[in-house]
């Protein structure tokens, strides 16, 4: 019995068995209490970039989530979705202000789910180049988003060639001065 006492006060057991007793497993609490509730206006920290929630998700549908700020490597890639700690997907919709500011990315890829990137969100960061992946960015939704940027490029990666040309053409009616708030080259 003093076996079967040490190894469940300690918080932790084996699942093994001392005198024909069964000692209970705790990995199935463990992943009860790690599926936390998602709540709306959280944020939450997923792979070193941090994220808010717009729309908690369902049993049948995503919820939606905006990029605050991002991980500081060189190479970012905002994802189409992330998986929060209630274990559902989140669609990654909004790309925040200053989500890059003081990091040294150099490139950004910006995922299909993307809707919205709001104003500044380049402002402070050394970002040179945006690949858009992305079919759902609209004049209005990206207004002043490269103001104070170093953002020289944007690339269309969206699908095939044929669709990317069509992009290509639509990207340069958006990311100009007057809108997105600097010059840039869109291929």
């Amino acid at each position: 019995t003093g076996g079967t006492t040490g190894g469940t006060t300690g918080g932790t057991s084996t699942g093994g068995t001392t005198g024909g007793t069964t000692k209970p497993s705790t990995t199935t609490t463990q992943s009860k209490t790690t599926a936390a509730k998602v709540k709306k206006g959280r944020s939450y920290k997923v792979n070193g970039s941090m994220y808010k929630v717009t729309k908690v998700a369902t049993k049948s549908a995503k919820g939606t989530v905006t990029l605050q700020k991002a991980k500081n490597v060189k190479n970012f890639t905002v994802p189409k979705t992330v998986k929060l700690a209630d274990g559902k997907q989140y669609k990654v919709t909004v790309i925040g202000a200053q989500a890059f500011k003081g990091s040294k990315i150099r490139t950004v890829t910006i995922g299909a789910n993307v809707t919205t990137i709001k104003a500044n969100a380049f402002k402070g960061s050394k970002a040179t180049k945006v690949i858009l992946k992305t079919m759902l960015l609209k004049k209005a939704k990206v207004k002043g988003s490269l103001k104070g940027s170093k953002v020289k490029n944007v690339s269309v990666k969206v699908g095939k060639a044929s669709q990317n040309k069509k992009f290509v053409k639509t990207y340069k009616k958006i990311f100009t001065k007057a809108v997105a708030g600097k010059k840039v080259t869109v291929s």
